[in-house]
């Protein structure tokens, strides 16, 4: 059971251009429900003992991350793909998820309020062309675009996306959905993981973006004329549908 484990990838295996982590969540992912079925064999008499045993192998611990400033987010904008740059500043400055930015159709975005609505996500295993139901009900919600990313968002929507309202904000370059694992290796390039250029946040797209929203709404607001939320000194909270936004964002 242990050779097993460790060659999922608990194990730190010397392989190039890979993080240290790298098959860590994937092998705890898996190694979770086998224990539970092993040890429901084990209570109802069918086996002597669970054979999946080991501590903490259904656990991943996680690595401390340095947040984003605005200024490191404008190198990674810079560095990306012109018609990713503004996925990546909607992902870095608000609570959306990145199957639920890949979903967003134009008719999600109210220009007026600067918010957009989630109602679906990205299916990562589904065929083309399919949307499924976002991660949980408390899930659908609208929420406050800063304008450092609406400036960004109305740019592309003017470059890159489909007049029709339900056509989708951000797609591949022959108009196909982005899934978000496809995506990666431009986020790598863009932080400085595989380039010349200065490192900048070393996280995920989606896990830099509660600590990024913080430092960059301290930095923005006190330091760039309140770039991010002119209205108020503290961050927006996402909104229920049907809900009116916290501070108005009636300014455009």
């Amino acid at each position: 059971m242990r050779t097993w484990w460790e060659a999922a990838g608990c194990a730190k295996a010397l392989v190039v251009d890979l993080p240290p982590t790298a098959g860590a969540t994937e092998a705890a992912q898996v190694y979770r429900p086998l224990h539970a079925v092993m040890e429901r064999a084990r209570r109802d008499g069918l086996i002597r003992e669970n054979p999946a045993t080991i501590l903490g192998a259904g656990s991943v611990a996680t690595l401390e991350r340095t947040p984003a400033s605005v200024a490191e987010l404008r190198i990674a904008a810079g560095a990306m793909p012109a018609r990713y740059r503004a996925a990546m500043w909607v992902a870095a400055l608000t609570s959306v998820r990145s199957g639920e930015l890949f979903a967003l159709r134009r008719r999600d975005w109210d220009a007026k309020r600067r918010t957009l609505s989630i109602e679906r996500a990205v299916e990562l295993e589904a065929a083309a062309d399919s949307f499924g139901q976002v991660k949980a009900s408390a899930s659908l919600r609208t929420v406050v675009v800063p304008k450092l990313a609406a400036a960004a968002l109305v740019e592309h929507l003017e470059k890159f996306t489909a007049n029709a309202p339900g056509s989708l904000i951000f797609t591949t370059s022959t108009g196909g959905i982005i899934y978000p694992g496809r995506i990666g290796r431009h986020w790598t390039r863009a932080r400085g993981g595989r380039s010349r250029r200065p490192p900048v946040a070393r996280p995920t797209p989606h896990r830099a973006e509660h600590r990024s929203r913080c430092r960059c709404w301290h930095q923005g607001a006190a330091g760039s004329g309140g770039a991010l939320h002119d209205d108020s000194r503290r961050p927006l909270p996402p909104q229920r549908p049907g809900q009116r936004p916290a501070g108005g964002g009636g300014d455009g």
